[in-house]
């Protein structure tokens, strides 16, 4: 009775070590593959805000050149009114000087 007992004690040990031997080796299985899935992941999210920070750089130097081309625009405009403004005061001027030169 008592070696029966050692035995089924021993086989149990065994069986065991079996099932701690199995669990150890599944856990390092889903180790494995959850730092291959974390990697995965990794380089996934990496690649989307490398695609959108590339996006978000293309519109804003889309908008950008927008607005200068609208100020460069607008700067022209100003300059050839200022000039006209300044062609009108001169020939205003001329024709006064004229006129006070023959007035004398």
């Amino acid at each position: 009775m008592e070696l029966q007992s050692i035995k089924k004690i021993v086989e149990a040990e065994k069986k065991a070590e079996e099932i701690k031997k199995a669990a150890k080796e599944n856990a390092n299985k889903i180790m494995q593959e959850a730092e291959q899935s974390k990697q995965k992941y990794k380089e996934y999210f990496k690649n989307e805000v490398e695609t959108k920070i590339k996006e978000f750089e293309k519109e804003e130097k889309t908008k950008n050149e927008s607005q200068i081309t609208k100020i460069k625009e607008s700067t022209s405009e100003k300059l050839t009114q200022l000039k006209e403004q300044y062609e009108q005061n001169c020939e205003k001027a001329v024709k006064e000087i004229f006129k006070k030169v023959v007035e004398e």
